[in-house]
């Protein structure tokens, strides 16, 4: 049976056949795949939210990957994104450990970021629940596209545990852009159409 890769943070790769037939259940739910014990998902306080755009990918379906990390008081981080699992576009979300943040305030692996402080007192257990009660675990991507209307979706969703409001709601509109490997937009100031994937059915 094939592993889960453990490479790169970034690079983690999710075989059809270890999500699809060894744990069918993973489709539509939360995937955990964090070193860090349920004891540490249930008391590391969340202090900052890092909204980030992965690099450009030539063979994807949308420009960019985006990607939630949450730091936590315990000087830790873990990455929140969104996984297709197979080919007809059904999604897992994935909690694994998040990248270094770098002394320029920068995350390692991203082109760029975007950090927002949050209120005192949740813990990463708090966000992820979040997700998994609100239904945004349980999403289909169509034709290979909907991820960046997902995160839009999940920032509204999350923003209650965000002290910026409006810095949050401005995210609508840089995740309607592409972005090169220094950061900037592709074609400045060209807004894309967010492609929608669709809902599953709460059971």
């Amino acid at each position: 049976m094939s592993r889960l890769s453990l490479d790169s943070v970034h690079q983690r790769v999710y075989p059809i056949v270890d999500l699809l037939v060894s744990r069918p259940p993973l489709i539509g739910t939360l995937f955990i795949n964090h070193s860090k014990d349920q004891t540490y998902l249930r008391t590391a306080e969340v202090i900052t939210l890092y909204v980030a755009v992965l690099p450009l990918e030539a063979a994807a379906s949308e420009p960019n990957r985006w990607i939630l990390v949450l730091r936590t008081s315990k000087q830790t981080t873990a990455t929140v994104e969104l996984k297709q699992a197979d080919p007809l576009g059904n999604t897992v979300v994935c909690c694994s450990d998040g990248p270094r943040l770098l002394e320029t305030g920068e995350l390692e692996g991203c082109v760029k970021n975007w950090a927002f402080e949050v209120q005192k007192g949740s813990s990463l257990r708090d966000w992820l629940d979040r997700l998994v009660k609100t239904g945004l675990t349980r999403y289909r991507l169509v034709g290979g596209l909907g991820s960046r209307w997902w995160m839009d979706c999940v920032l509204r969703q999350l923003s209650s545990f965000v002290g910026q409001l409006h810095e949050l709601n401005d995210m609508g509109i840089w995740i309607r852009l592409a972005w090169d490997e220094n950061g900037k937009p592709v074609y400045p100031g060209m807004m894309q159409t967010l492609a929608k994937g669709t809902w599953l059915e709460m059971e």
